[in-house]
């Protein structure tokens, strides 16, 4: 009796220990240590909005070659017109500017005189620095003043000062708008031109200019047409 007791006590003790081992796998596969962190930058998570774009055109309403009527819409002595391009980052219409960086550029540049270096007077042509055409730009940016950027400025130059000043605002030279200035910045393109009746051309000279030109088939004109063009600034991280 007294065997089989001990018997009886040793199997218990076994059953005891495949119990509270059986215990610990169980609870294993229960607990564990677990710690949450919330790695979002804002009280609701991380929230992105997407940027707006609002750029805008603007130009004066006057034809930068029209004319009192008594010179019939045509250039002359004593004549002269003004025009000025406004590309703006916030459209008056809309509610929000724009929210990314962008540049200003031109695209499709034409600049043209014709016929060129056939109207000449005193052996000066109608179209040379010595002629009486004179041509003006400048280029104002900013954002609650506009500053002129000396880079794309002519003063009284040829048409072919122009032209080249005009090229630096292609593609190699694009005005930069960074973003946090995007919606309230402005670039102003503002184009002169005026025939010269200062002291170098009296009456009697621009009279033989009028006799040279009605004596051309075709009557020299000047033309200038450009595409102003905003782009978004590629994202770089």
């Amino acid at each position: 009796m007294k065997k089989k007791s001990k018997n009886n006590l040793k199997v218990l003790g076994l059953l005891a220990l495949v119990a509270v081992g059986t215990a610990v796998v169980y609870n294993s596969t229960l607990s564990k240590y677990i710690s949450t962190f919330n790695l979002a930058t804002g009280s609701d998570g991380d929230t992105g909005a997407v940027a707006g774009w609002n750029v805008g055109n603007e130009a004066t309403t006057t034809d930068l070659f029209s004319q009192p009527a008594n010179v019939a819409l045509k250039i002359a002595p004593g004549t002269s017109g003004t025009k000025t391009w406004t590309i703006d980052g916030k459209k008056i219409t809309e509610s929000r500017g724009t929210e990314v960086a962008y540049t200003v550029k031109l695209a499709s540049l034409t600049v043209t005189a014709t016929p060129a270096n056939t109207v000449k007077v005193d052996d000066k042509d109608l179209y040379s620095s010595d002629g009486p055409l004179k041509f003006s730009l400048e280029v104002k940016k900013g954002t609650d003043s506009l500053s002129a950027d000396s880079t794309y400025t002519v003063t009284d130059g040829t048409i072919a000062e122009l032209n080249t000043a005009l090229t630096k605002l292609i593609s190699s030279n694009p005005i930069s708008v960074s973003a946090a200035d995007a919606a309230s910045h402005k670039v102003e393109i503002k184009l002169s031109w005026k025939w010269d009746t200062g002291s170098s051309n009296t009456d009697e000279i621009d009279t033989k200019w009028g006799v040279e030109i009605a004596k051309q088939a075709t009557a020299p004109a000047i033309s200038i047409a450009f595409d102003a063009v905003a782009e978004q600034t590629n994202p770089t991280y």
